[in-house]
């Protein structure tokens, strides 16, 4: 069966460009918000996505230099996104990166407040998973 049976597009967004990866998404109110983790370069994309057909690029939110910044989850207003240093070969990092995960406030889902980090002091989390609530489960 082809990749796209059954799949019907509804909307698109080039986001300026740029690639994006990893997704998490969230409601406020009568609004939807896609939050786009970017792929070549560090930072976040931020869509209002409540009409599907016309997404709007809200912001995009950089993130800190020679870091990957690939995971992102949404959940309870809280927003969770990875620091990892960038593994060599895959870019042309100059300089060292940050590592750990960033908390952020996101009740303004088109401005979102850095609330706090954790660095564990290797080389990053990968594959975190937050639902909700105080824990945020990483893998670093």
């Amino acid at each position: 069966m082809p990749y796209a049976d059954g799949l019907r597009q509804v909307g698109y967004h080039d986001l300026d460009g740029r690639a994006g990866f990893k997704l998490a998404m969230q409601s406020v109110g009568d609004r939807y918000y896609l939050y786009v983790a970017a792929m070549w370069e560090p930072g976040l994309f931020i869509l209002e996505v409540t009409d599907p057909r016309q997404p709007r690029l809200v912001r995009f939110l950089p993130g800190p230099p020679n870091t990957w910044t690939l995971q992102v989850q949404v959940a309870d207003g809280r927003m969770i996104t990875n620091l990892e240093h960038v593994p060599a070969g895959w870019a042309d990092a100059d300089g060292a990166g940050q590592e750990g995960f960033v908390i952020w406030d996101v009740s303004d889902p088109e401005d979102p407040r850095r609330l706090g980090s954790w660095h564990g002091g290797k080389s990053g989390t990968h594959r975190n998973f937050y639902d909700g609530g105080r824990y945020v489960h990483a893998g670093a």
